[in-house]
């Protein structure tokens, strides 16, 4: 260390250097991907927060409060008044914040996995494909796992020294992740089995401290401060409190749900997309790296050694937290990528911890030369692997993250309906009629448009300037038109797709616009 210089600044560079080279990844191009429908239907609940004022729980459909609520200072920030005012760029900017802050999270483990290890968790967690692809997707899942790794963080800091500050601290996240999503749940139970891992396996003063800590007016103050989050949100800021019951029924409709409906895979769905997933011509995606050093941090965590982390007992506590939170996920019949992302977050942290211990246990110039290469080979094929998915391949059914994810058509669909808006003399007061049984994510794309209906069935009377349907219903829609419209085929998302039928009238004044001619 150069004279002069303050214990722990060249860690701080490096983090932040690193916490950099996470936001520009999950930066770049932030906008250009498709809304996703759970994108879109998160959009237009928080538009109905932004614009009204108002947000009611709902335990059937959703999820928690806590990504509205904190988008809404957000979109103030950005003198936003409508959702109209709100890009995708913008509403994904948030989960971005949150997902920056996961890497920056790990500074908060250096006691634990020491400033190498710390150093390593961060760029671990900054790099995984996974992890930044939902870092750019404006759903629940990032703020749940940033909540997440926050309780985990402050609980670890509180037990090595006790204290009413970060008992509050650790009480707010678990507070705020129970809010977030209902699968919180699974979080809790993971966090259980890992304490009583940790425990159970411990060896000296590290171990006793994590059973013996806690005293009762600190638990009391994590209490609180976890029941104050979930009484603010969920009542909507005391004015439904109705919210506090749903926010446990809610459980019984979750469970109900998990058994699939429509999203159930198998047993090892998750280990096939997250470590042996082929696509074609982009070859296997592999979370090979991360699964190879968390198992060496699990094992310096369990066996101790020359590698062995600071605090075994927090490494202990993630292996178990990483195991029983994936096994969870991967016994539910209920399986969308983004649920995989905490464990994920758990075993990259593991992955810091891994490869700081074979770093001290093998001092030899030949061996730490052979553990350098390993790290630089397995940061760039989660380099390569993240640039694919977030990139060109964004929206493809190839990518393993893009589930059941928007056409990139159905861009030139909208473009088609929001270009006849432009010439139609109503303006953008045009009516138009969506006729089909799925639509979303359509509400996003055509907020800016007042007199937009959803029909299921076939209305009467059926004609518009513009009418989108379903394809199984156009023989029956066909039927009840009276106008003449111009069709055109929007793909809505892989075997799913719209007829745009555009009145010949306005048809012929789009094409001139297009044209350049004046209509």
């Amino acid at each position: 260390m150069a004279r002069g210089m303050k214990p722990g600044l060249p860690f701080w560079a490096v983090l932040l250097a690193v916490a950099a080279a996470g936001a520009w990844l999950r930066a770049e191009r932030l906008g250009a991907r498709p809304m996703h429908t759970d994108e879109a239907v998160q959009a237009v609940k928080f538009g109905d927060l932004l614009e009204q004022g108002s947000y009611v729980y709902n335990p059937r459909e959703y999820h928690g409060p806590t990504l509205y609520y904190l988008t809404v200072p957000w979109a103030r920030a950005l003198g936003a008044r409508s959702l109209g005012d709100m890009t995708e760029t913008r509403l994904r900017a948030v989960p971005l914040a949150f997902g920056v802050g996961l890497v920056l999270l790990s500074a908060l483990l250096v006691p634990a996995l020491g400033r190498g290890g710390a150093a390593l968790a961060a760029a671990a967690v900054a790099l995984n494909p996974f992890l930044v692809y939902y870092g750019r997707y404006y759903i629940q899942e990032t703020l749940l796992v940033f909540f997440t790794a926050a309780a985990v963080a402050c609980g670890w800091r509180h037990l090595r020294r006790p204290s009413a500050a970060w008992a509050a601290a650790a009480g707010l996240a678990a507070g705020l992740m129970f809010a977030t999503k209902e699968t919180s749940a699974i979080a809790y139970a993971a966090a259980a089995a890992g304490l009583v891992a940790a425990g159970a396996f411990a060896r000296g003063a590290d171990g006793r401290r994590a059973w013996t800590a806690v005293r009762p007016a600190h638990a009391a103050v994590f209490a609180a401060a976890a029941a104050v989050v979930v009484v603010l949100f969920f009542s909507s800021f005391f004015t439904n409190m109705r919210g506090l019951w749903d926010s446990i029924a809610a459980y019984g409709f979750f469970a109900r749900r998990a058994e699939g409906a429509g999203h159930a895979k198998p047993w090892s769905h998750y280990l096939q997309i997250l470590f042996l997933h082929r696509a074609g011509p982009l070859g296997i995606w592999s979370q090979w790296a991360p699964l190879l050093l968390g198992a060496a941090g699990a094992w310096f965590a369990f066996r101790g050694g020359r590698g062995a982390p600071p605090s075994r007992g927090l490494a202990r506590f993630l292996a178990v937290f990483a195991a029983a939170s994936f096994a969870a996920y991967s016994i539910i019949p209920y399986k969308t990528p983004w649920l995989i992302l905490t464990p994920l977050w758990a075993l990259s942290v593991l992955a810091g911890a891994g490869a700081r211990g074979l770093w001290l246990a093998f001092p030899g110039a030949a061996a730490r030369a052979g553990l350098v290469l390993l790290l630089a080979a397995g940061a760039a094929d989660l380099l390569r692997q993240g640039r694919w998915i977030n990139g060109r391949y964004a929206a493809d059914p190839r990518n393993p993250c893009a589930y059941e994810h928007t056409s990139s058509d159905l861009l030139n669909g909208v473009r088609t309906i929001l270009d006849a808006a432009a010439v139609a003399p109503e303006g953008r007061s045009m009516l138009v009629r969506v006729v089909s049984p799925e639509y979303w994510p359509l509400p996003w794309y055509l907020r800016s448009l007042p007199n937009v209906g959803y029909w299921t069935e076939v209305p009467q009377p059926a004609d518009a300037p513009v009418v989108v349907a379903s394809p199984n219903l156009m023989p029956a829609l066909e039927a009840a038109l009276k106008d003449r419209y111009v069709p055109s085929v929007a793909g809505l998302r892989p075997g799913v797709a719209l007829q745009v039928l555009v009145r010949e009238d306005l048809w012929t004044k789009l094409l001139e616009r297009r044209a350049g001619t004046p209509p």
